[in-house]
This record gives structure tokens, C-alpha cells and sequence, in this order.
């Protein structure tokens, strides 16, 4: 058995948007910011560019989903907790 010790962390940062709609200059400026989104998840790589989160953690080492977030869109990260997940090496079960 491997156990890993993983941050959980609410991550607040700005994302991105984009459109194919049809929009004059003028609505494009009054009517688009940033729009403000939290992630919550196991910090499971972090760099000086970007952090990486997992939600889905599983026995055998995979991780099903996760998300990169650029360092330059990060507005918060708080630390929730750590946590412990344990890798049971050859076996297809957590027990």
C-alpha cells in the first residue's frame, strides 16, 4: 500500500470567456468581466506557472478528472484539509 498525502483546497480565480455570437464593439465592452469561479479538489502538482487539482482519485493511482489553473488567474487558494489516499498496488479495491 502507498499513502499519499494530498492538500484539499478551494481555489477562487478568474476564468476566461469567449463567444460566437455576433456582438457590437460597444456590447462586448459593457458587458463582459471576468467571471469569478471556485474549485475544490486535491492539490495534486503545483508549479511557479500553474496549479493542478484532482476530483476523482482512485486505488490504482488514476485520477479522473482534474484541472489545470494558471497562477495568473489564481485569485485565493485556501487549504480545507489534508487528506490521506491510500494506492493499493495490485489490487483493483480500496479494502
Amino acid at each position: 500500500m502507498i499513502s499519499v498525502v494530498f492538500d484539499v483546497v478551494e481555489v477562487t480565480w478568474l476564468d476566461a470567456q469567449s463567444s460566437m455570437e455576433n456582438w457590437s464593439m460597444d456590447e462586448i465592452k459593457s458587458n463582459l468581466e471576468p467571471l469569478v469561479s471556485k474549485s475544490v479538489g486535491y492539490l495534486i502538482h503545483e508549479t511557479e506557472e500553474y496549479i493542478i487539482l484532482g476530483f476523482l482519485m482512485f486505488s490504482n493511482e488514476m485520477c479522473k478528472h482534474h484541472q489545470l489553473i494558471p497562477k495568473g488567474m489564481i485569485k485565493n487558494i485556501h487549504s480545507i484539509i489534508s487528506s490521506v489516499v491510500h494506492y493499493w498496488v495490485g489490487r483493483k479495491d480500496w479494502s
